[in-house]
């Protein structure tokens, strides 16, 4: 079934402006050097479930070329629209992030927005993952931005307004265990746009999302807080959390077939 939240892609777009993009690939170029202890920025990225695109546009601002993939085909076009117009490095693929083929390898690999909780069940998350660790290059990192919980989802909501120009959308997005419900009404140019839907979501404890990757040979090697003030810092060059509680927070992989791979003899180095 249709997903009526993803159907209208410049609504979307405009809910979500408040996110600042220049800030956060800056943030995500920061931790690729901090894993991989060196002074360059990833030379190529990819975004899983990219939306709008805006990360990847944003890499392209700065001169590094993404890819972005998204199921929806309304995405899709609003994305390579976006693209166009703003002659951006950026190629935009319309194909399902579960089970995925590019045929090449990135350096940065990106999951953002809580997006892996449209992942529905566990062998889904394992082809995801697969999918994933085919396209890591050697010293790639595989970063997911989730709601990662305890073992309770306590239930609530969050209500905002966006504008731009004449365009406008208020937003109210709750949540519970099992589904998120979206309210959007806006206009944009002269459309009236009236969304209310429910859809279900897999609320993925950060331990599971954890356990399932090092099945499939991706090693947990940094975790973070939210797109920090103080991102350098708020590396944690770690496989355990200081706590079980809901947490917000960015996961930070890499592939580890061996513990002789090149990636853990250059990091296992004092």
């Amino acid at each position: 079934m249709k997903n009526l939240t993803y159907s209208e892609p410049a609504l979307y777009d405009l809910a979500f402006s408040y996110r600042d993009y220049k800030y956060e690939v800056a943030a995500l170029n920061r931790w690729f050097k901090i894993i991989n202890r060196t002074a360059s920025v990833p030379n190529s990225v990819l975004e899983l479930a990219c939306g709008p695109g805006r990360h990847i546009l944003e890499f392209s601002r700065v001169g590094i070329p993404g890819v972005g993939v998204d199921v929806s085909s309304d995405m899709f076009r609003h994305a390579r629209w976006l693209s166009a117009q703003q002659s951006a490095s950026t190629e935009i693929i319309i194909t399902d992030m579960s089970e995925f083929e590019l045929s090449r390898r990135f350096d940065l690999v990106m999951l953002l927005i809580n997006s892996v909780c449209h992942i529905p069940d566990e062998y889904s998350l394992i082809s995801h993952l697969k999918s994933v660790s085919r396209h890591l290059s050697n010293s790639g990192v595989y970063i997911i931005e989730a709601a990662c919980h305890g073992q309770i989802v306590e239930a609530g909501e969050s209500e905002w307004c966006e504008e731009s120009g004449q365009d406008k959308v208020n937003i109210c997005w709750s949540w519970d265990q099992d589904f998120d419900y979206v309210q959007m009404r806006g206009h944009i140019g002269d459309r009236e746009i009236d969304i209310d839907e429910k859809f279900p979501m897999r609320r993925w404890r950060t331990q599971e999302l954890v356990s399932i990757a090092e099945t499939v040979g991706l090693k947990l090697i940094g975790h973070y807080g939210e797109f920090d003030d103080e991102y350098s810092s708020a590396l944690r060059m770690s496989r355990k959390f200081e706590s079980k509680t809901t947490m917000q927070c960015c996961l930070a992989f890499v592939n580890s077939i061996t513990e002789e791979s090149c990636w853990s003899k250059r990091h296992n180095q004092r």
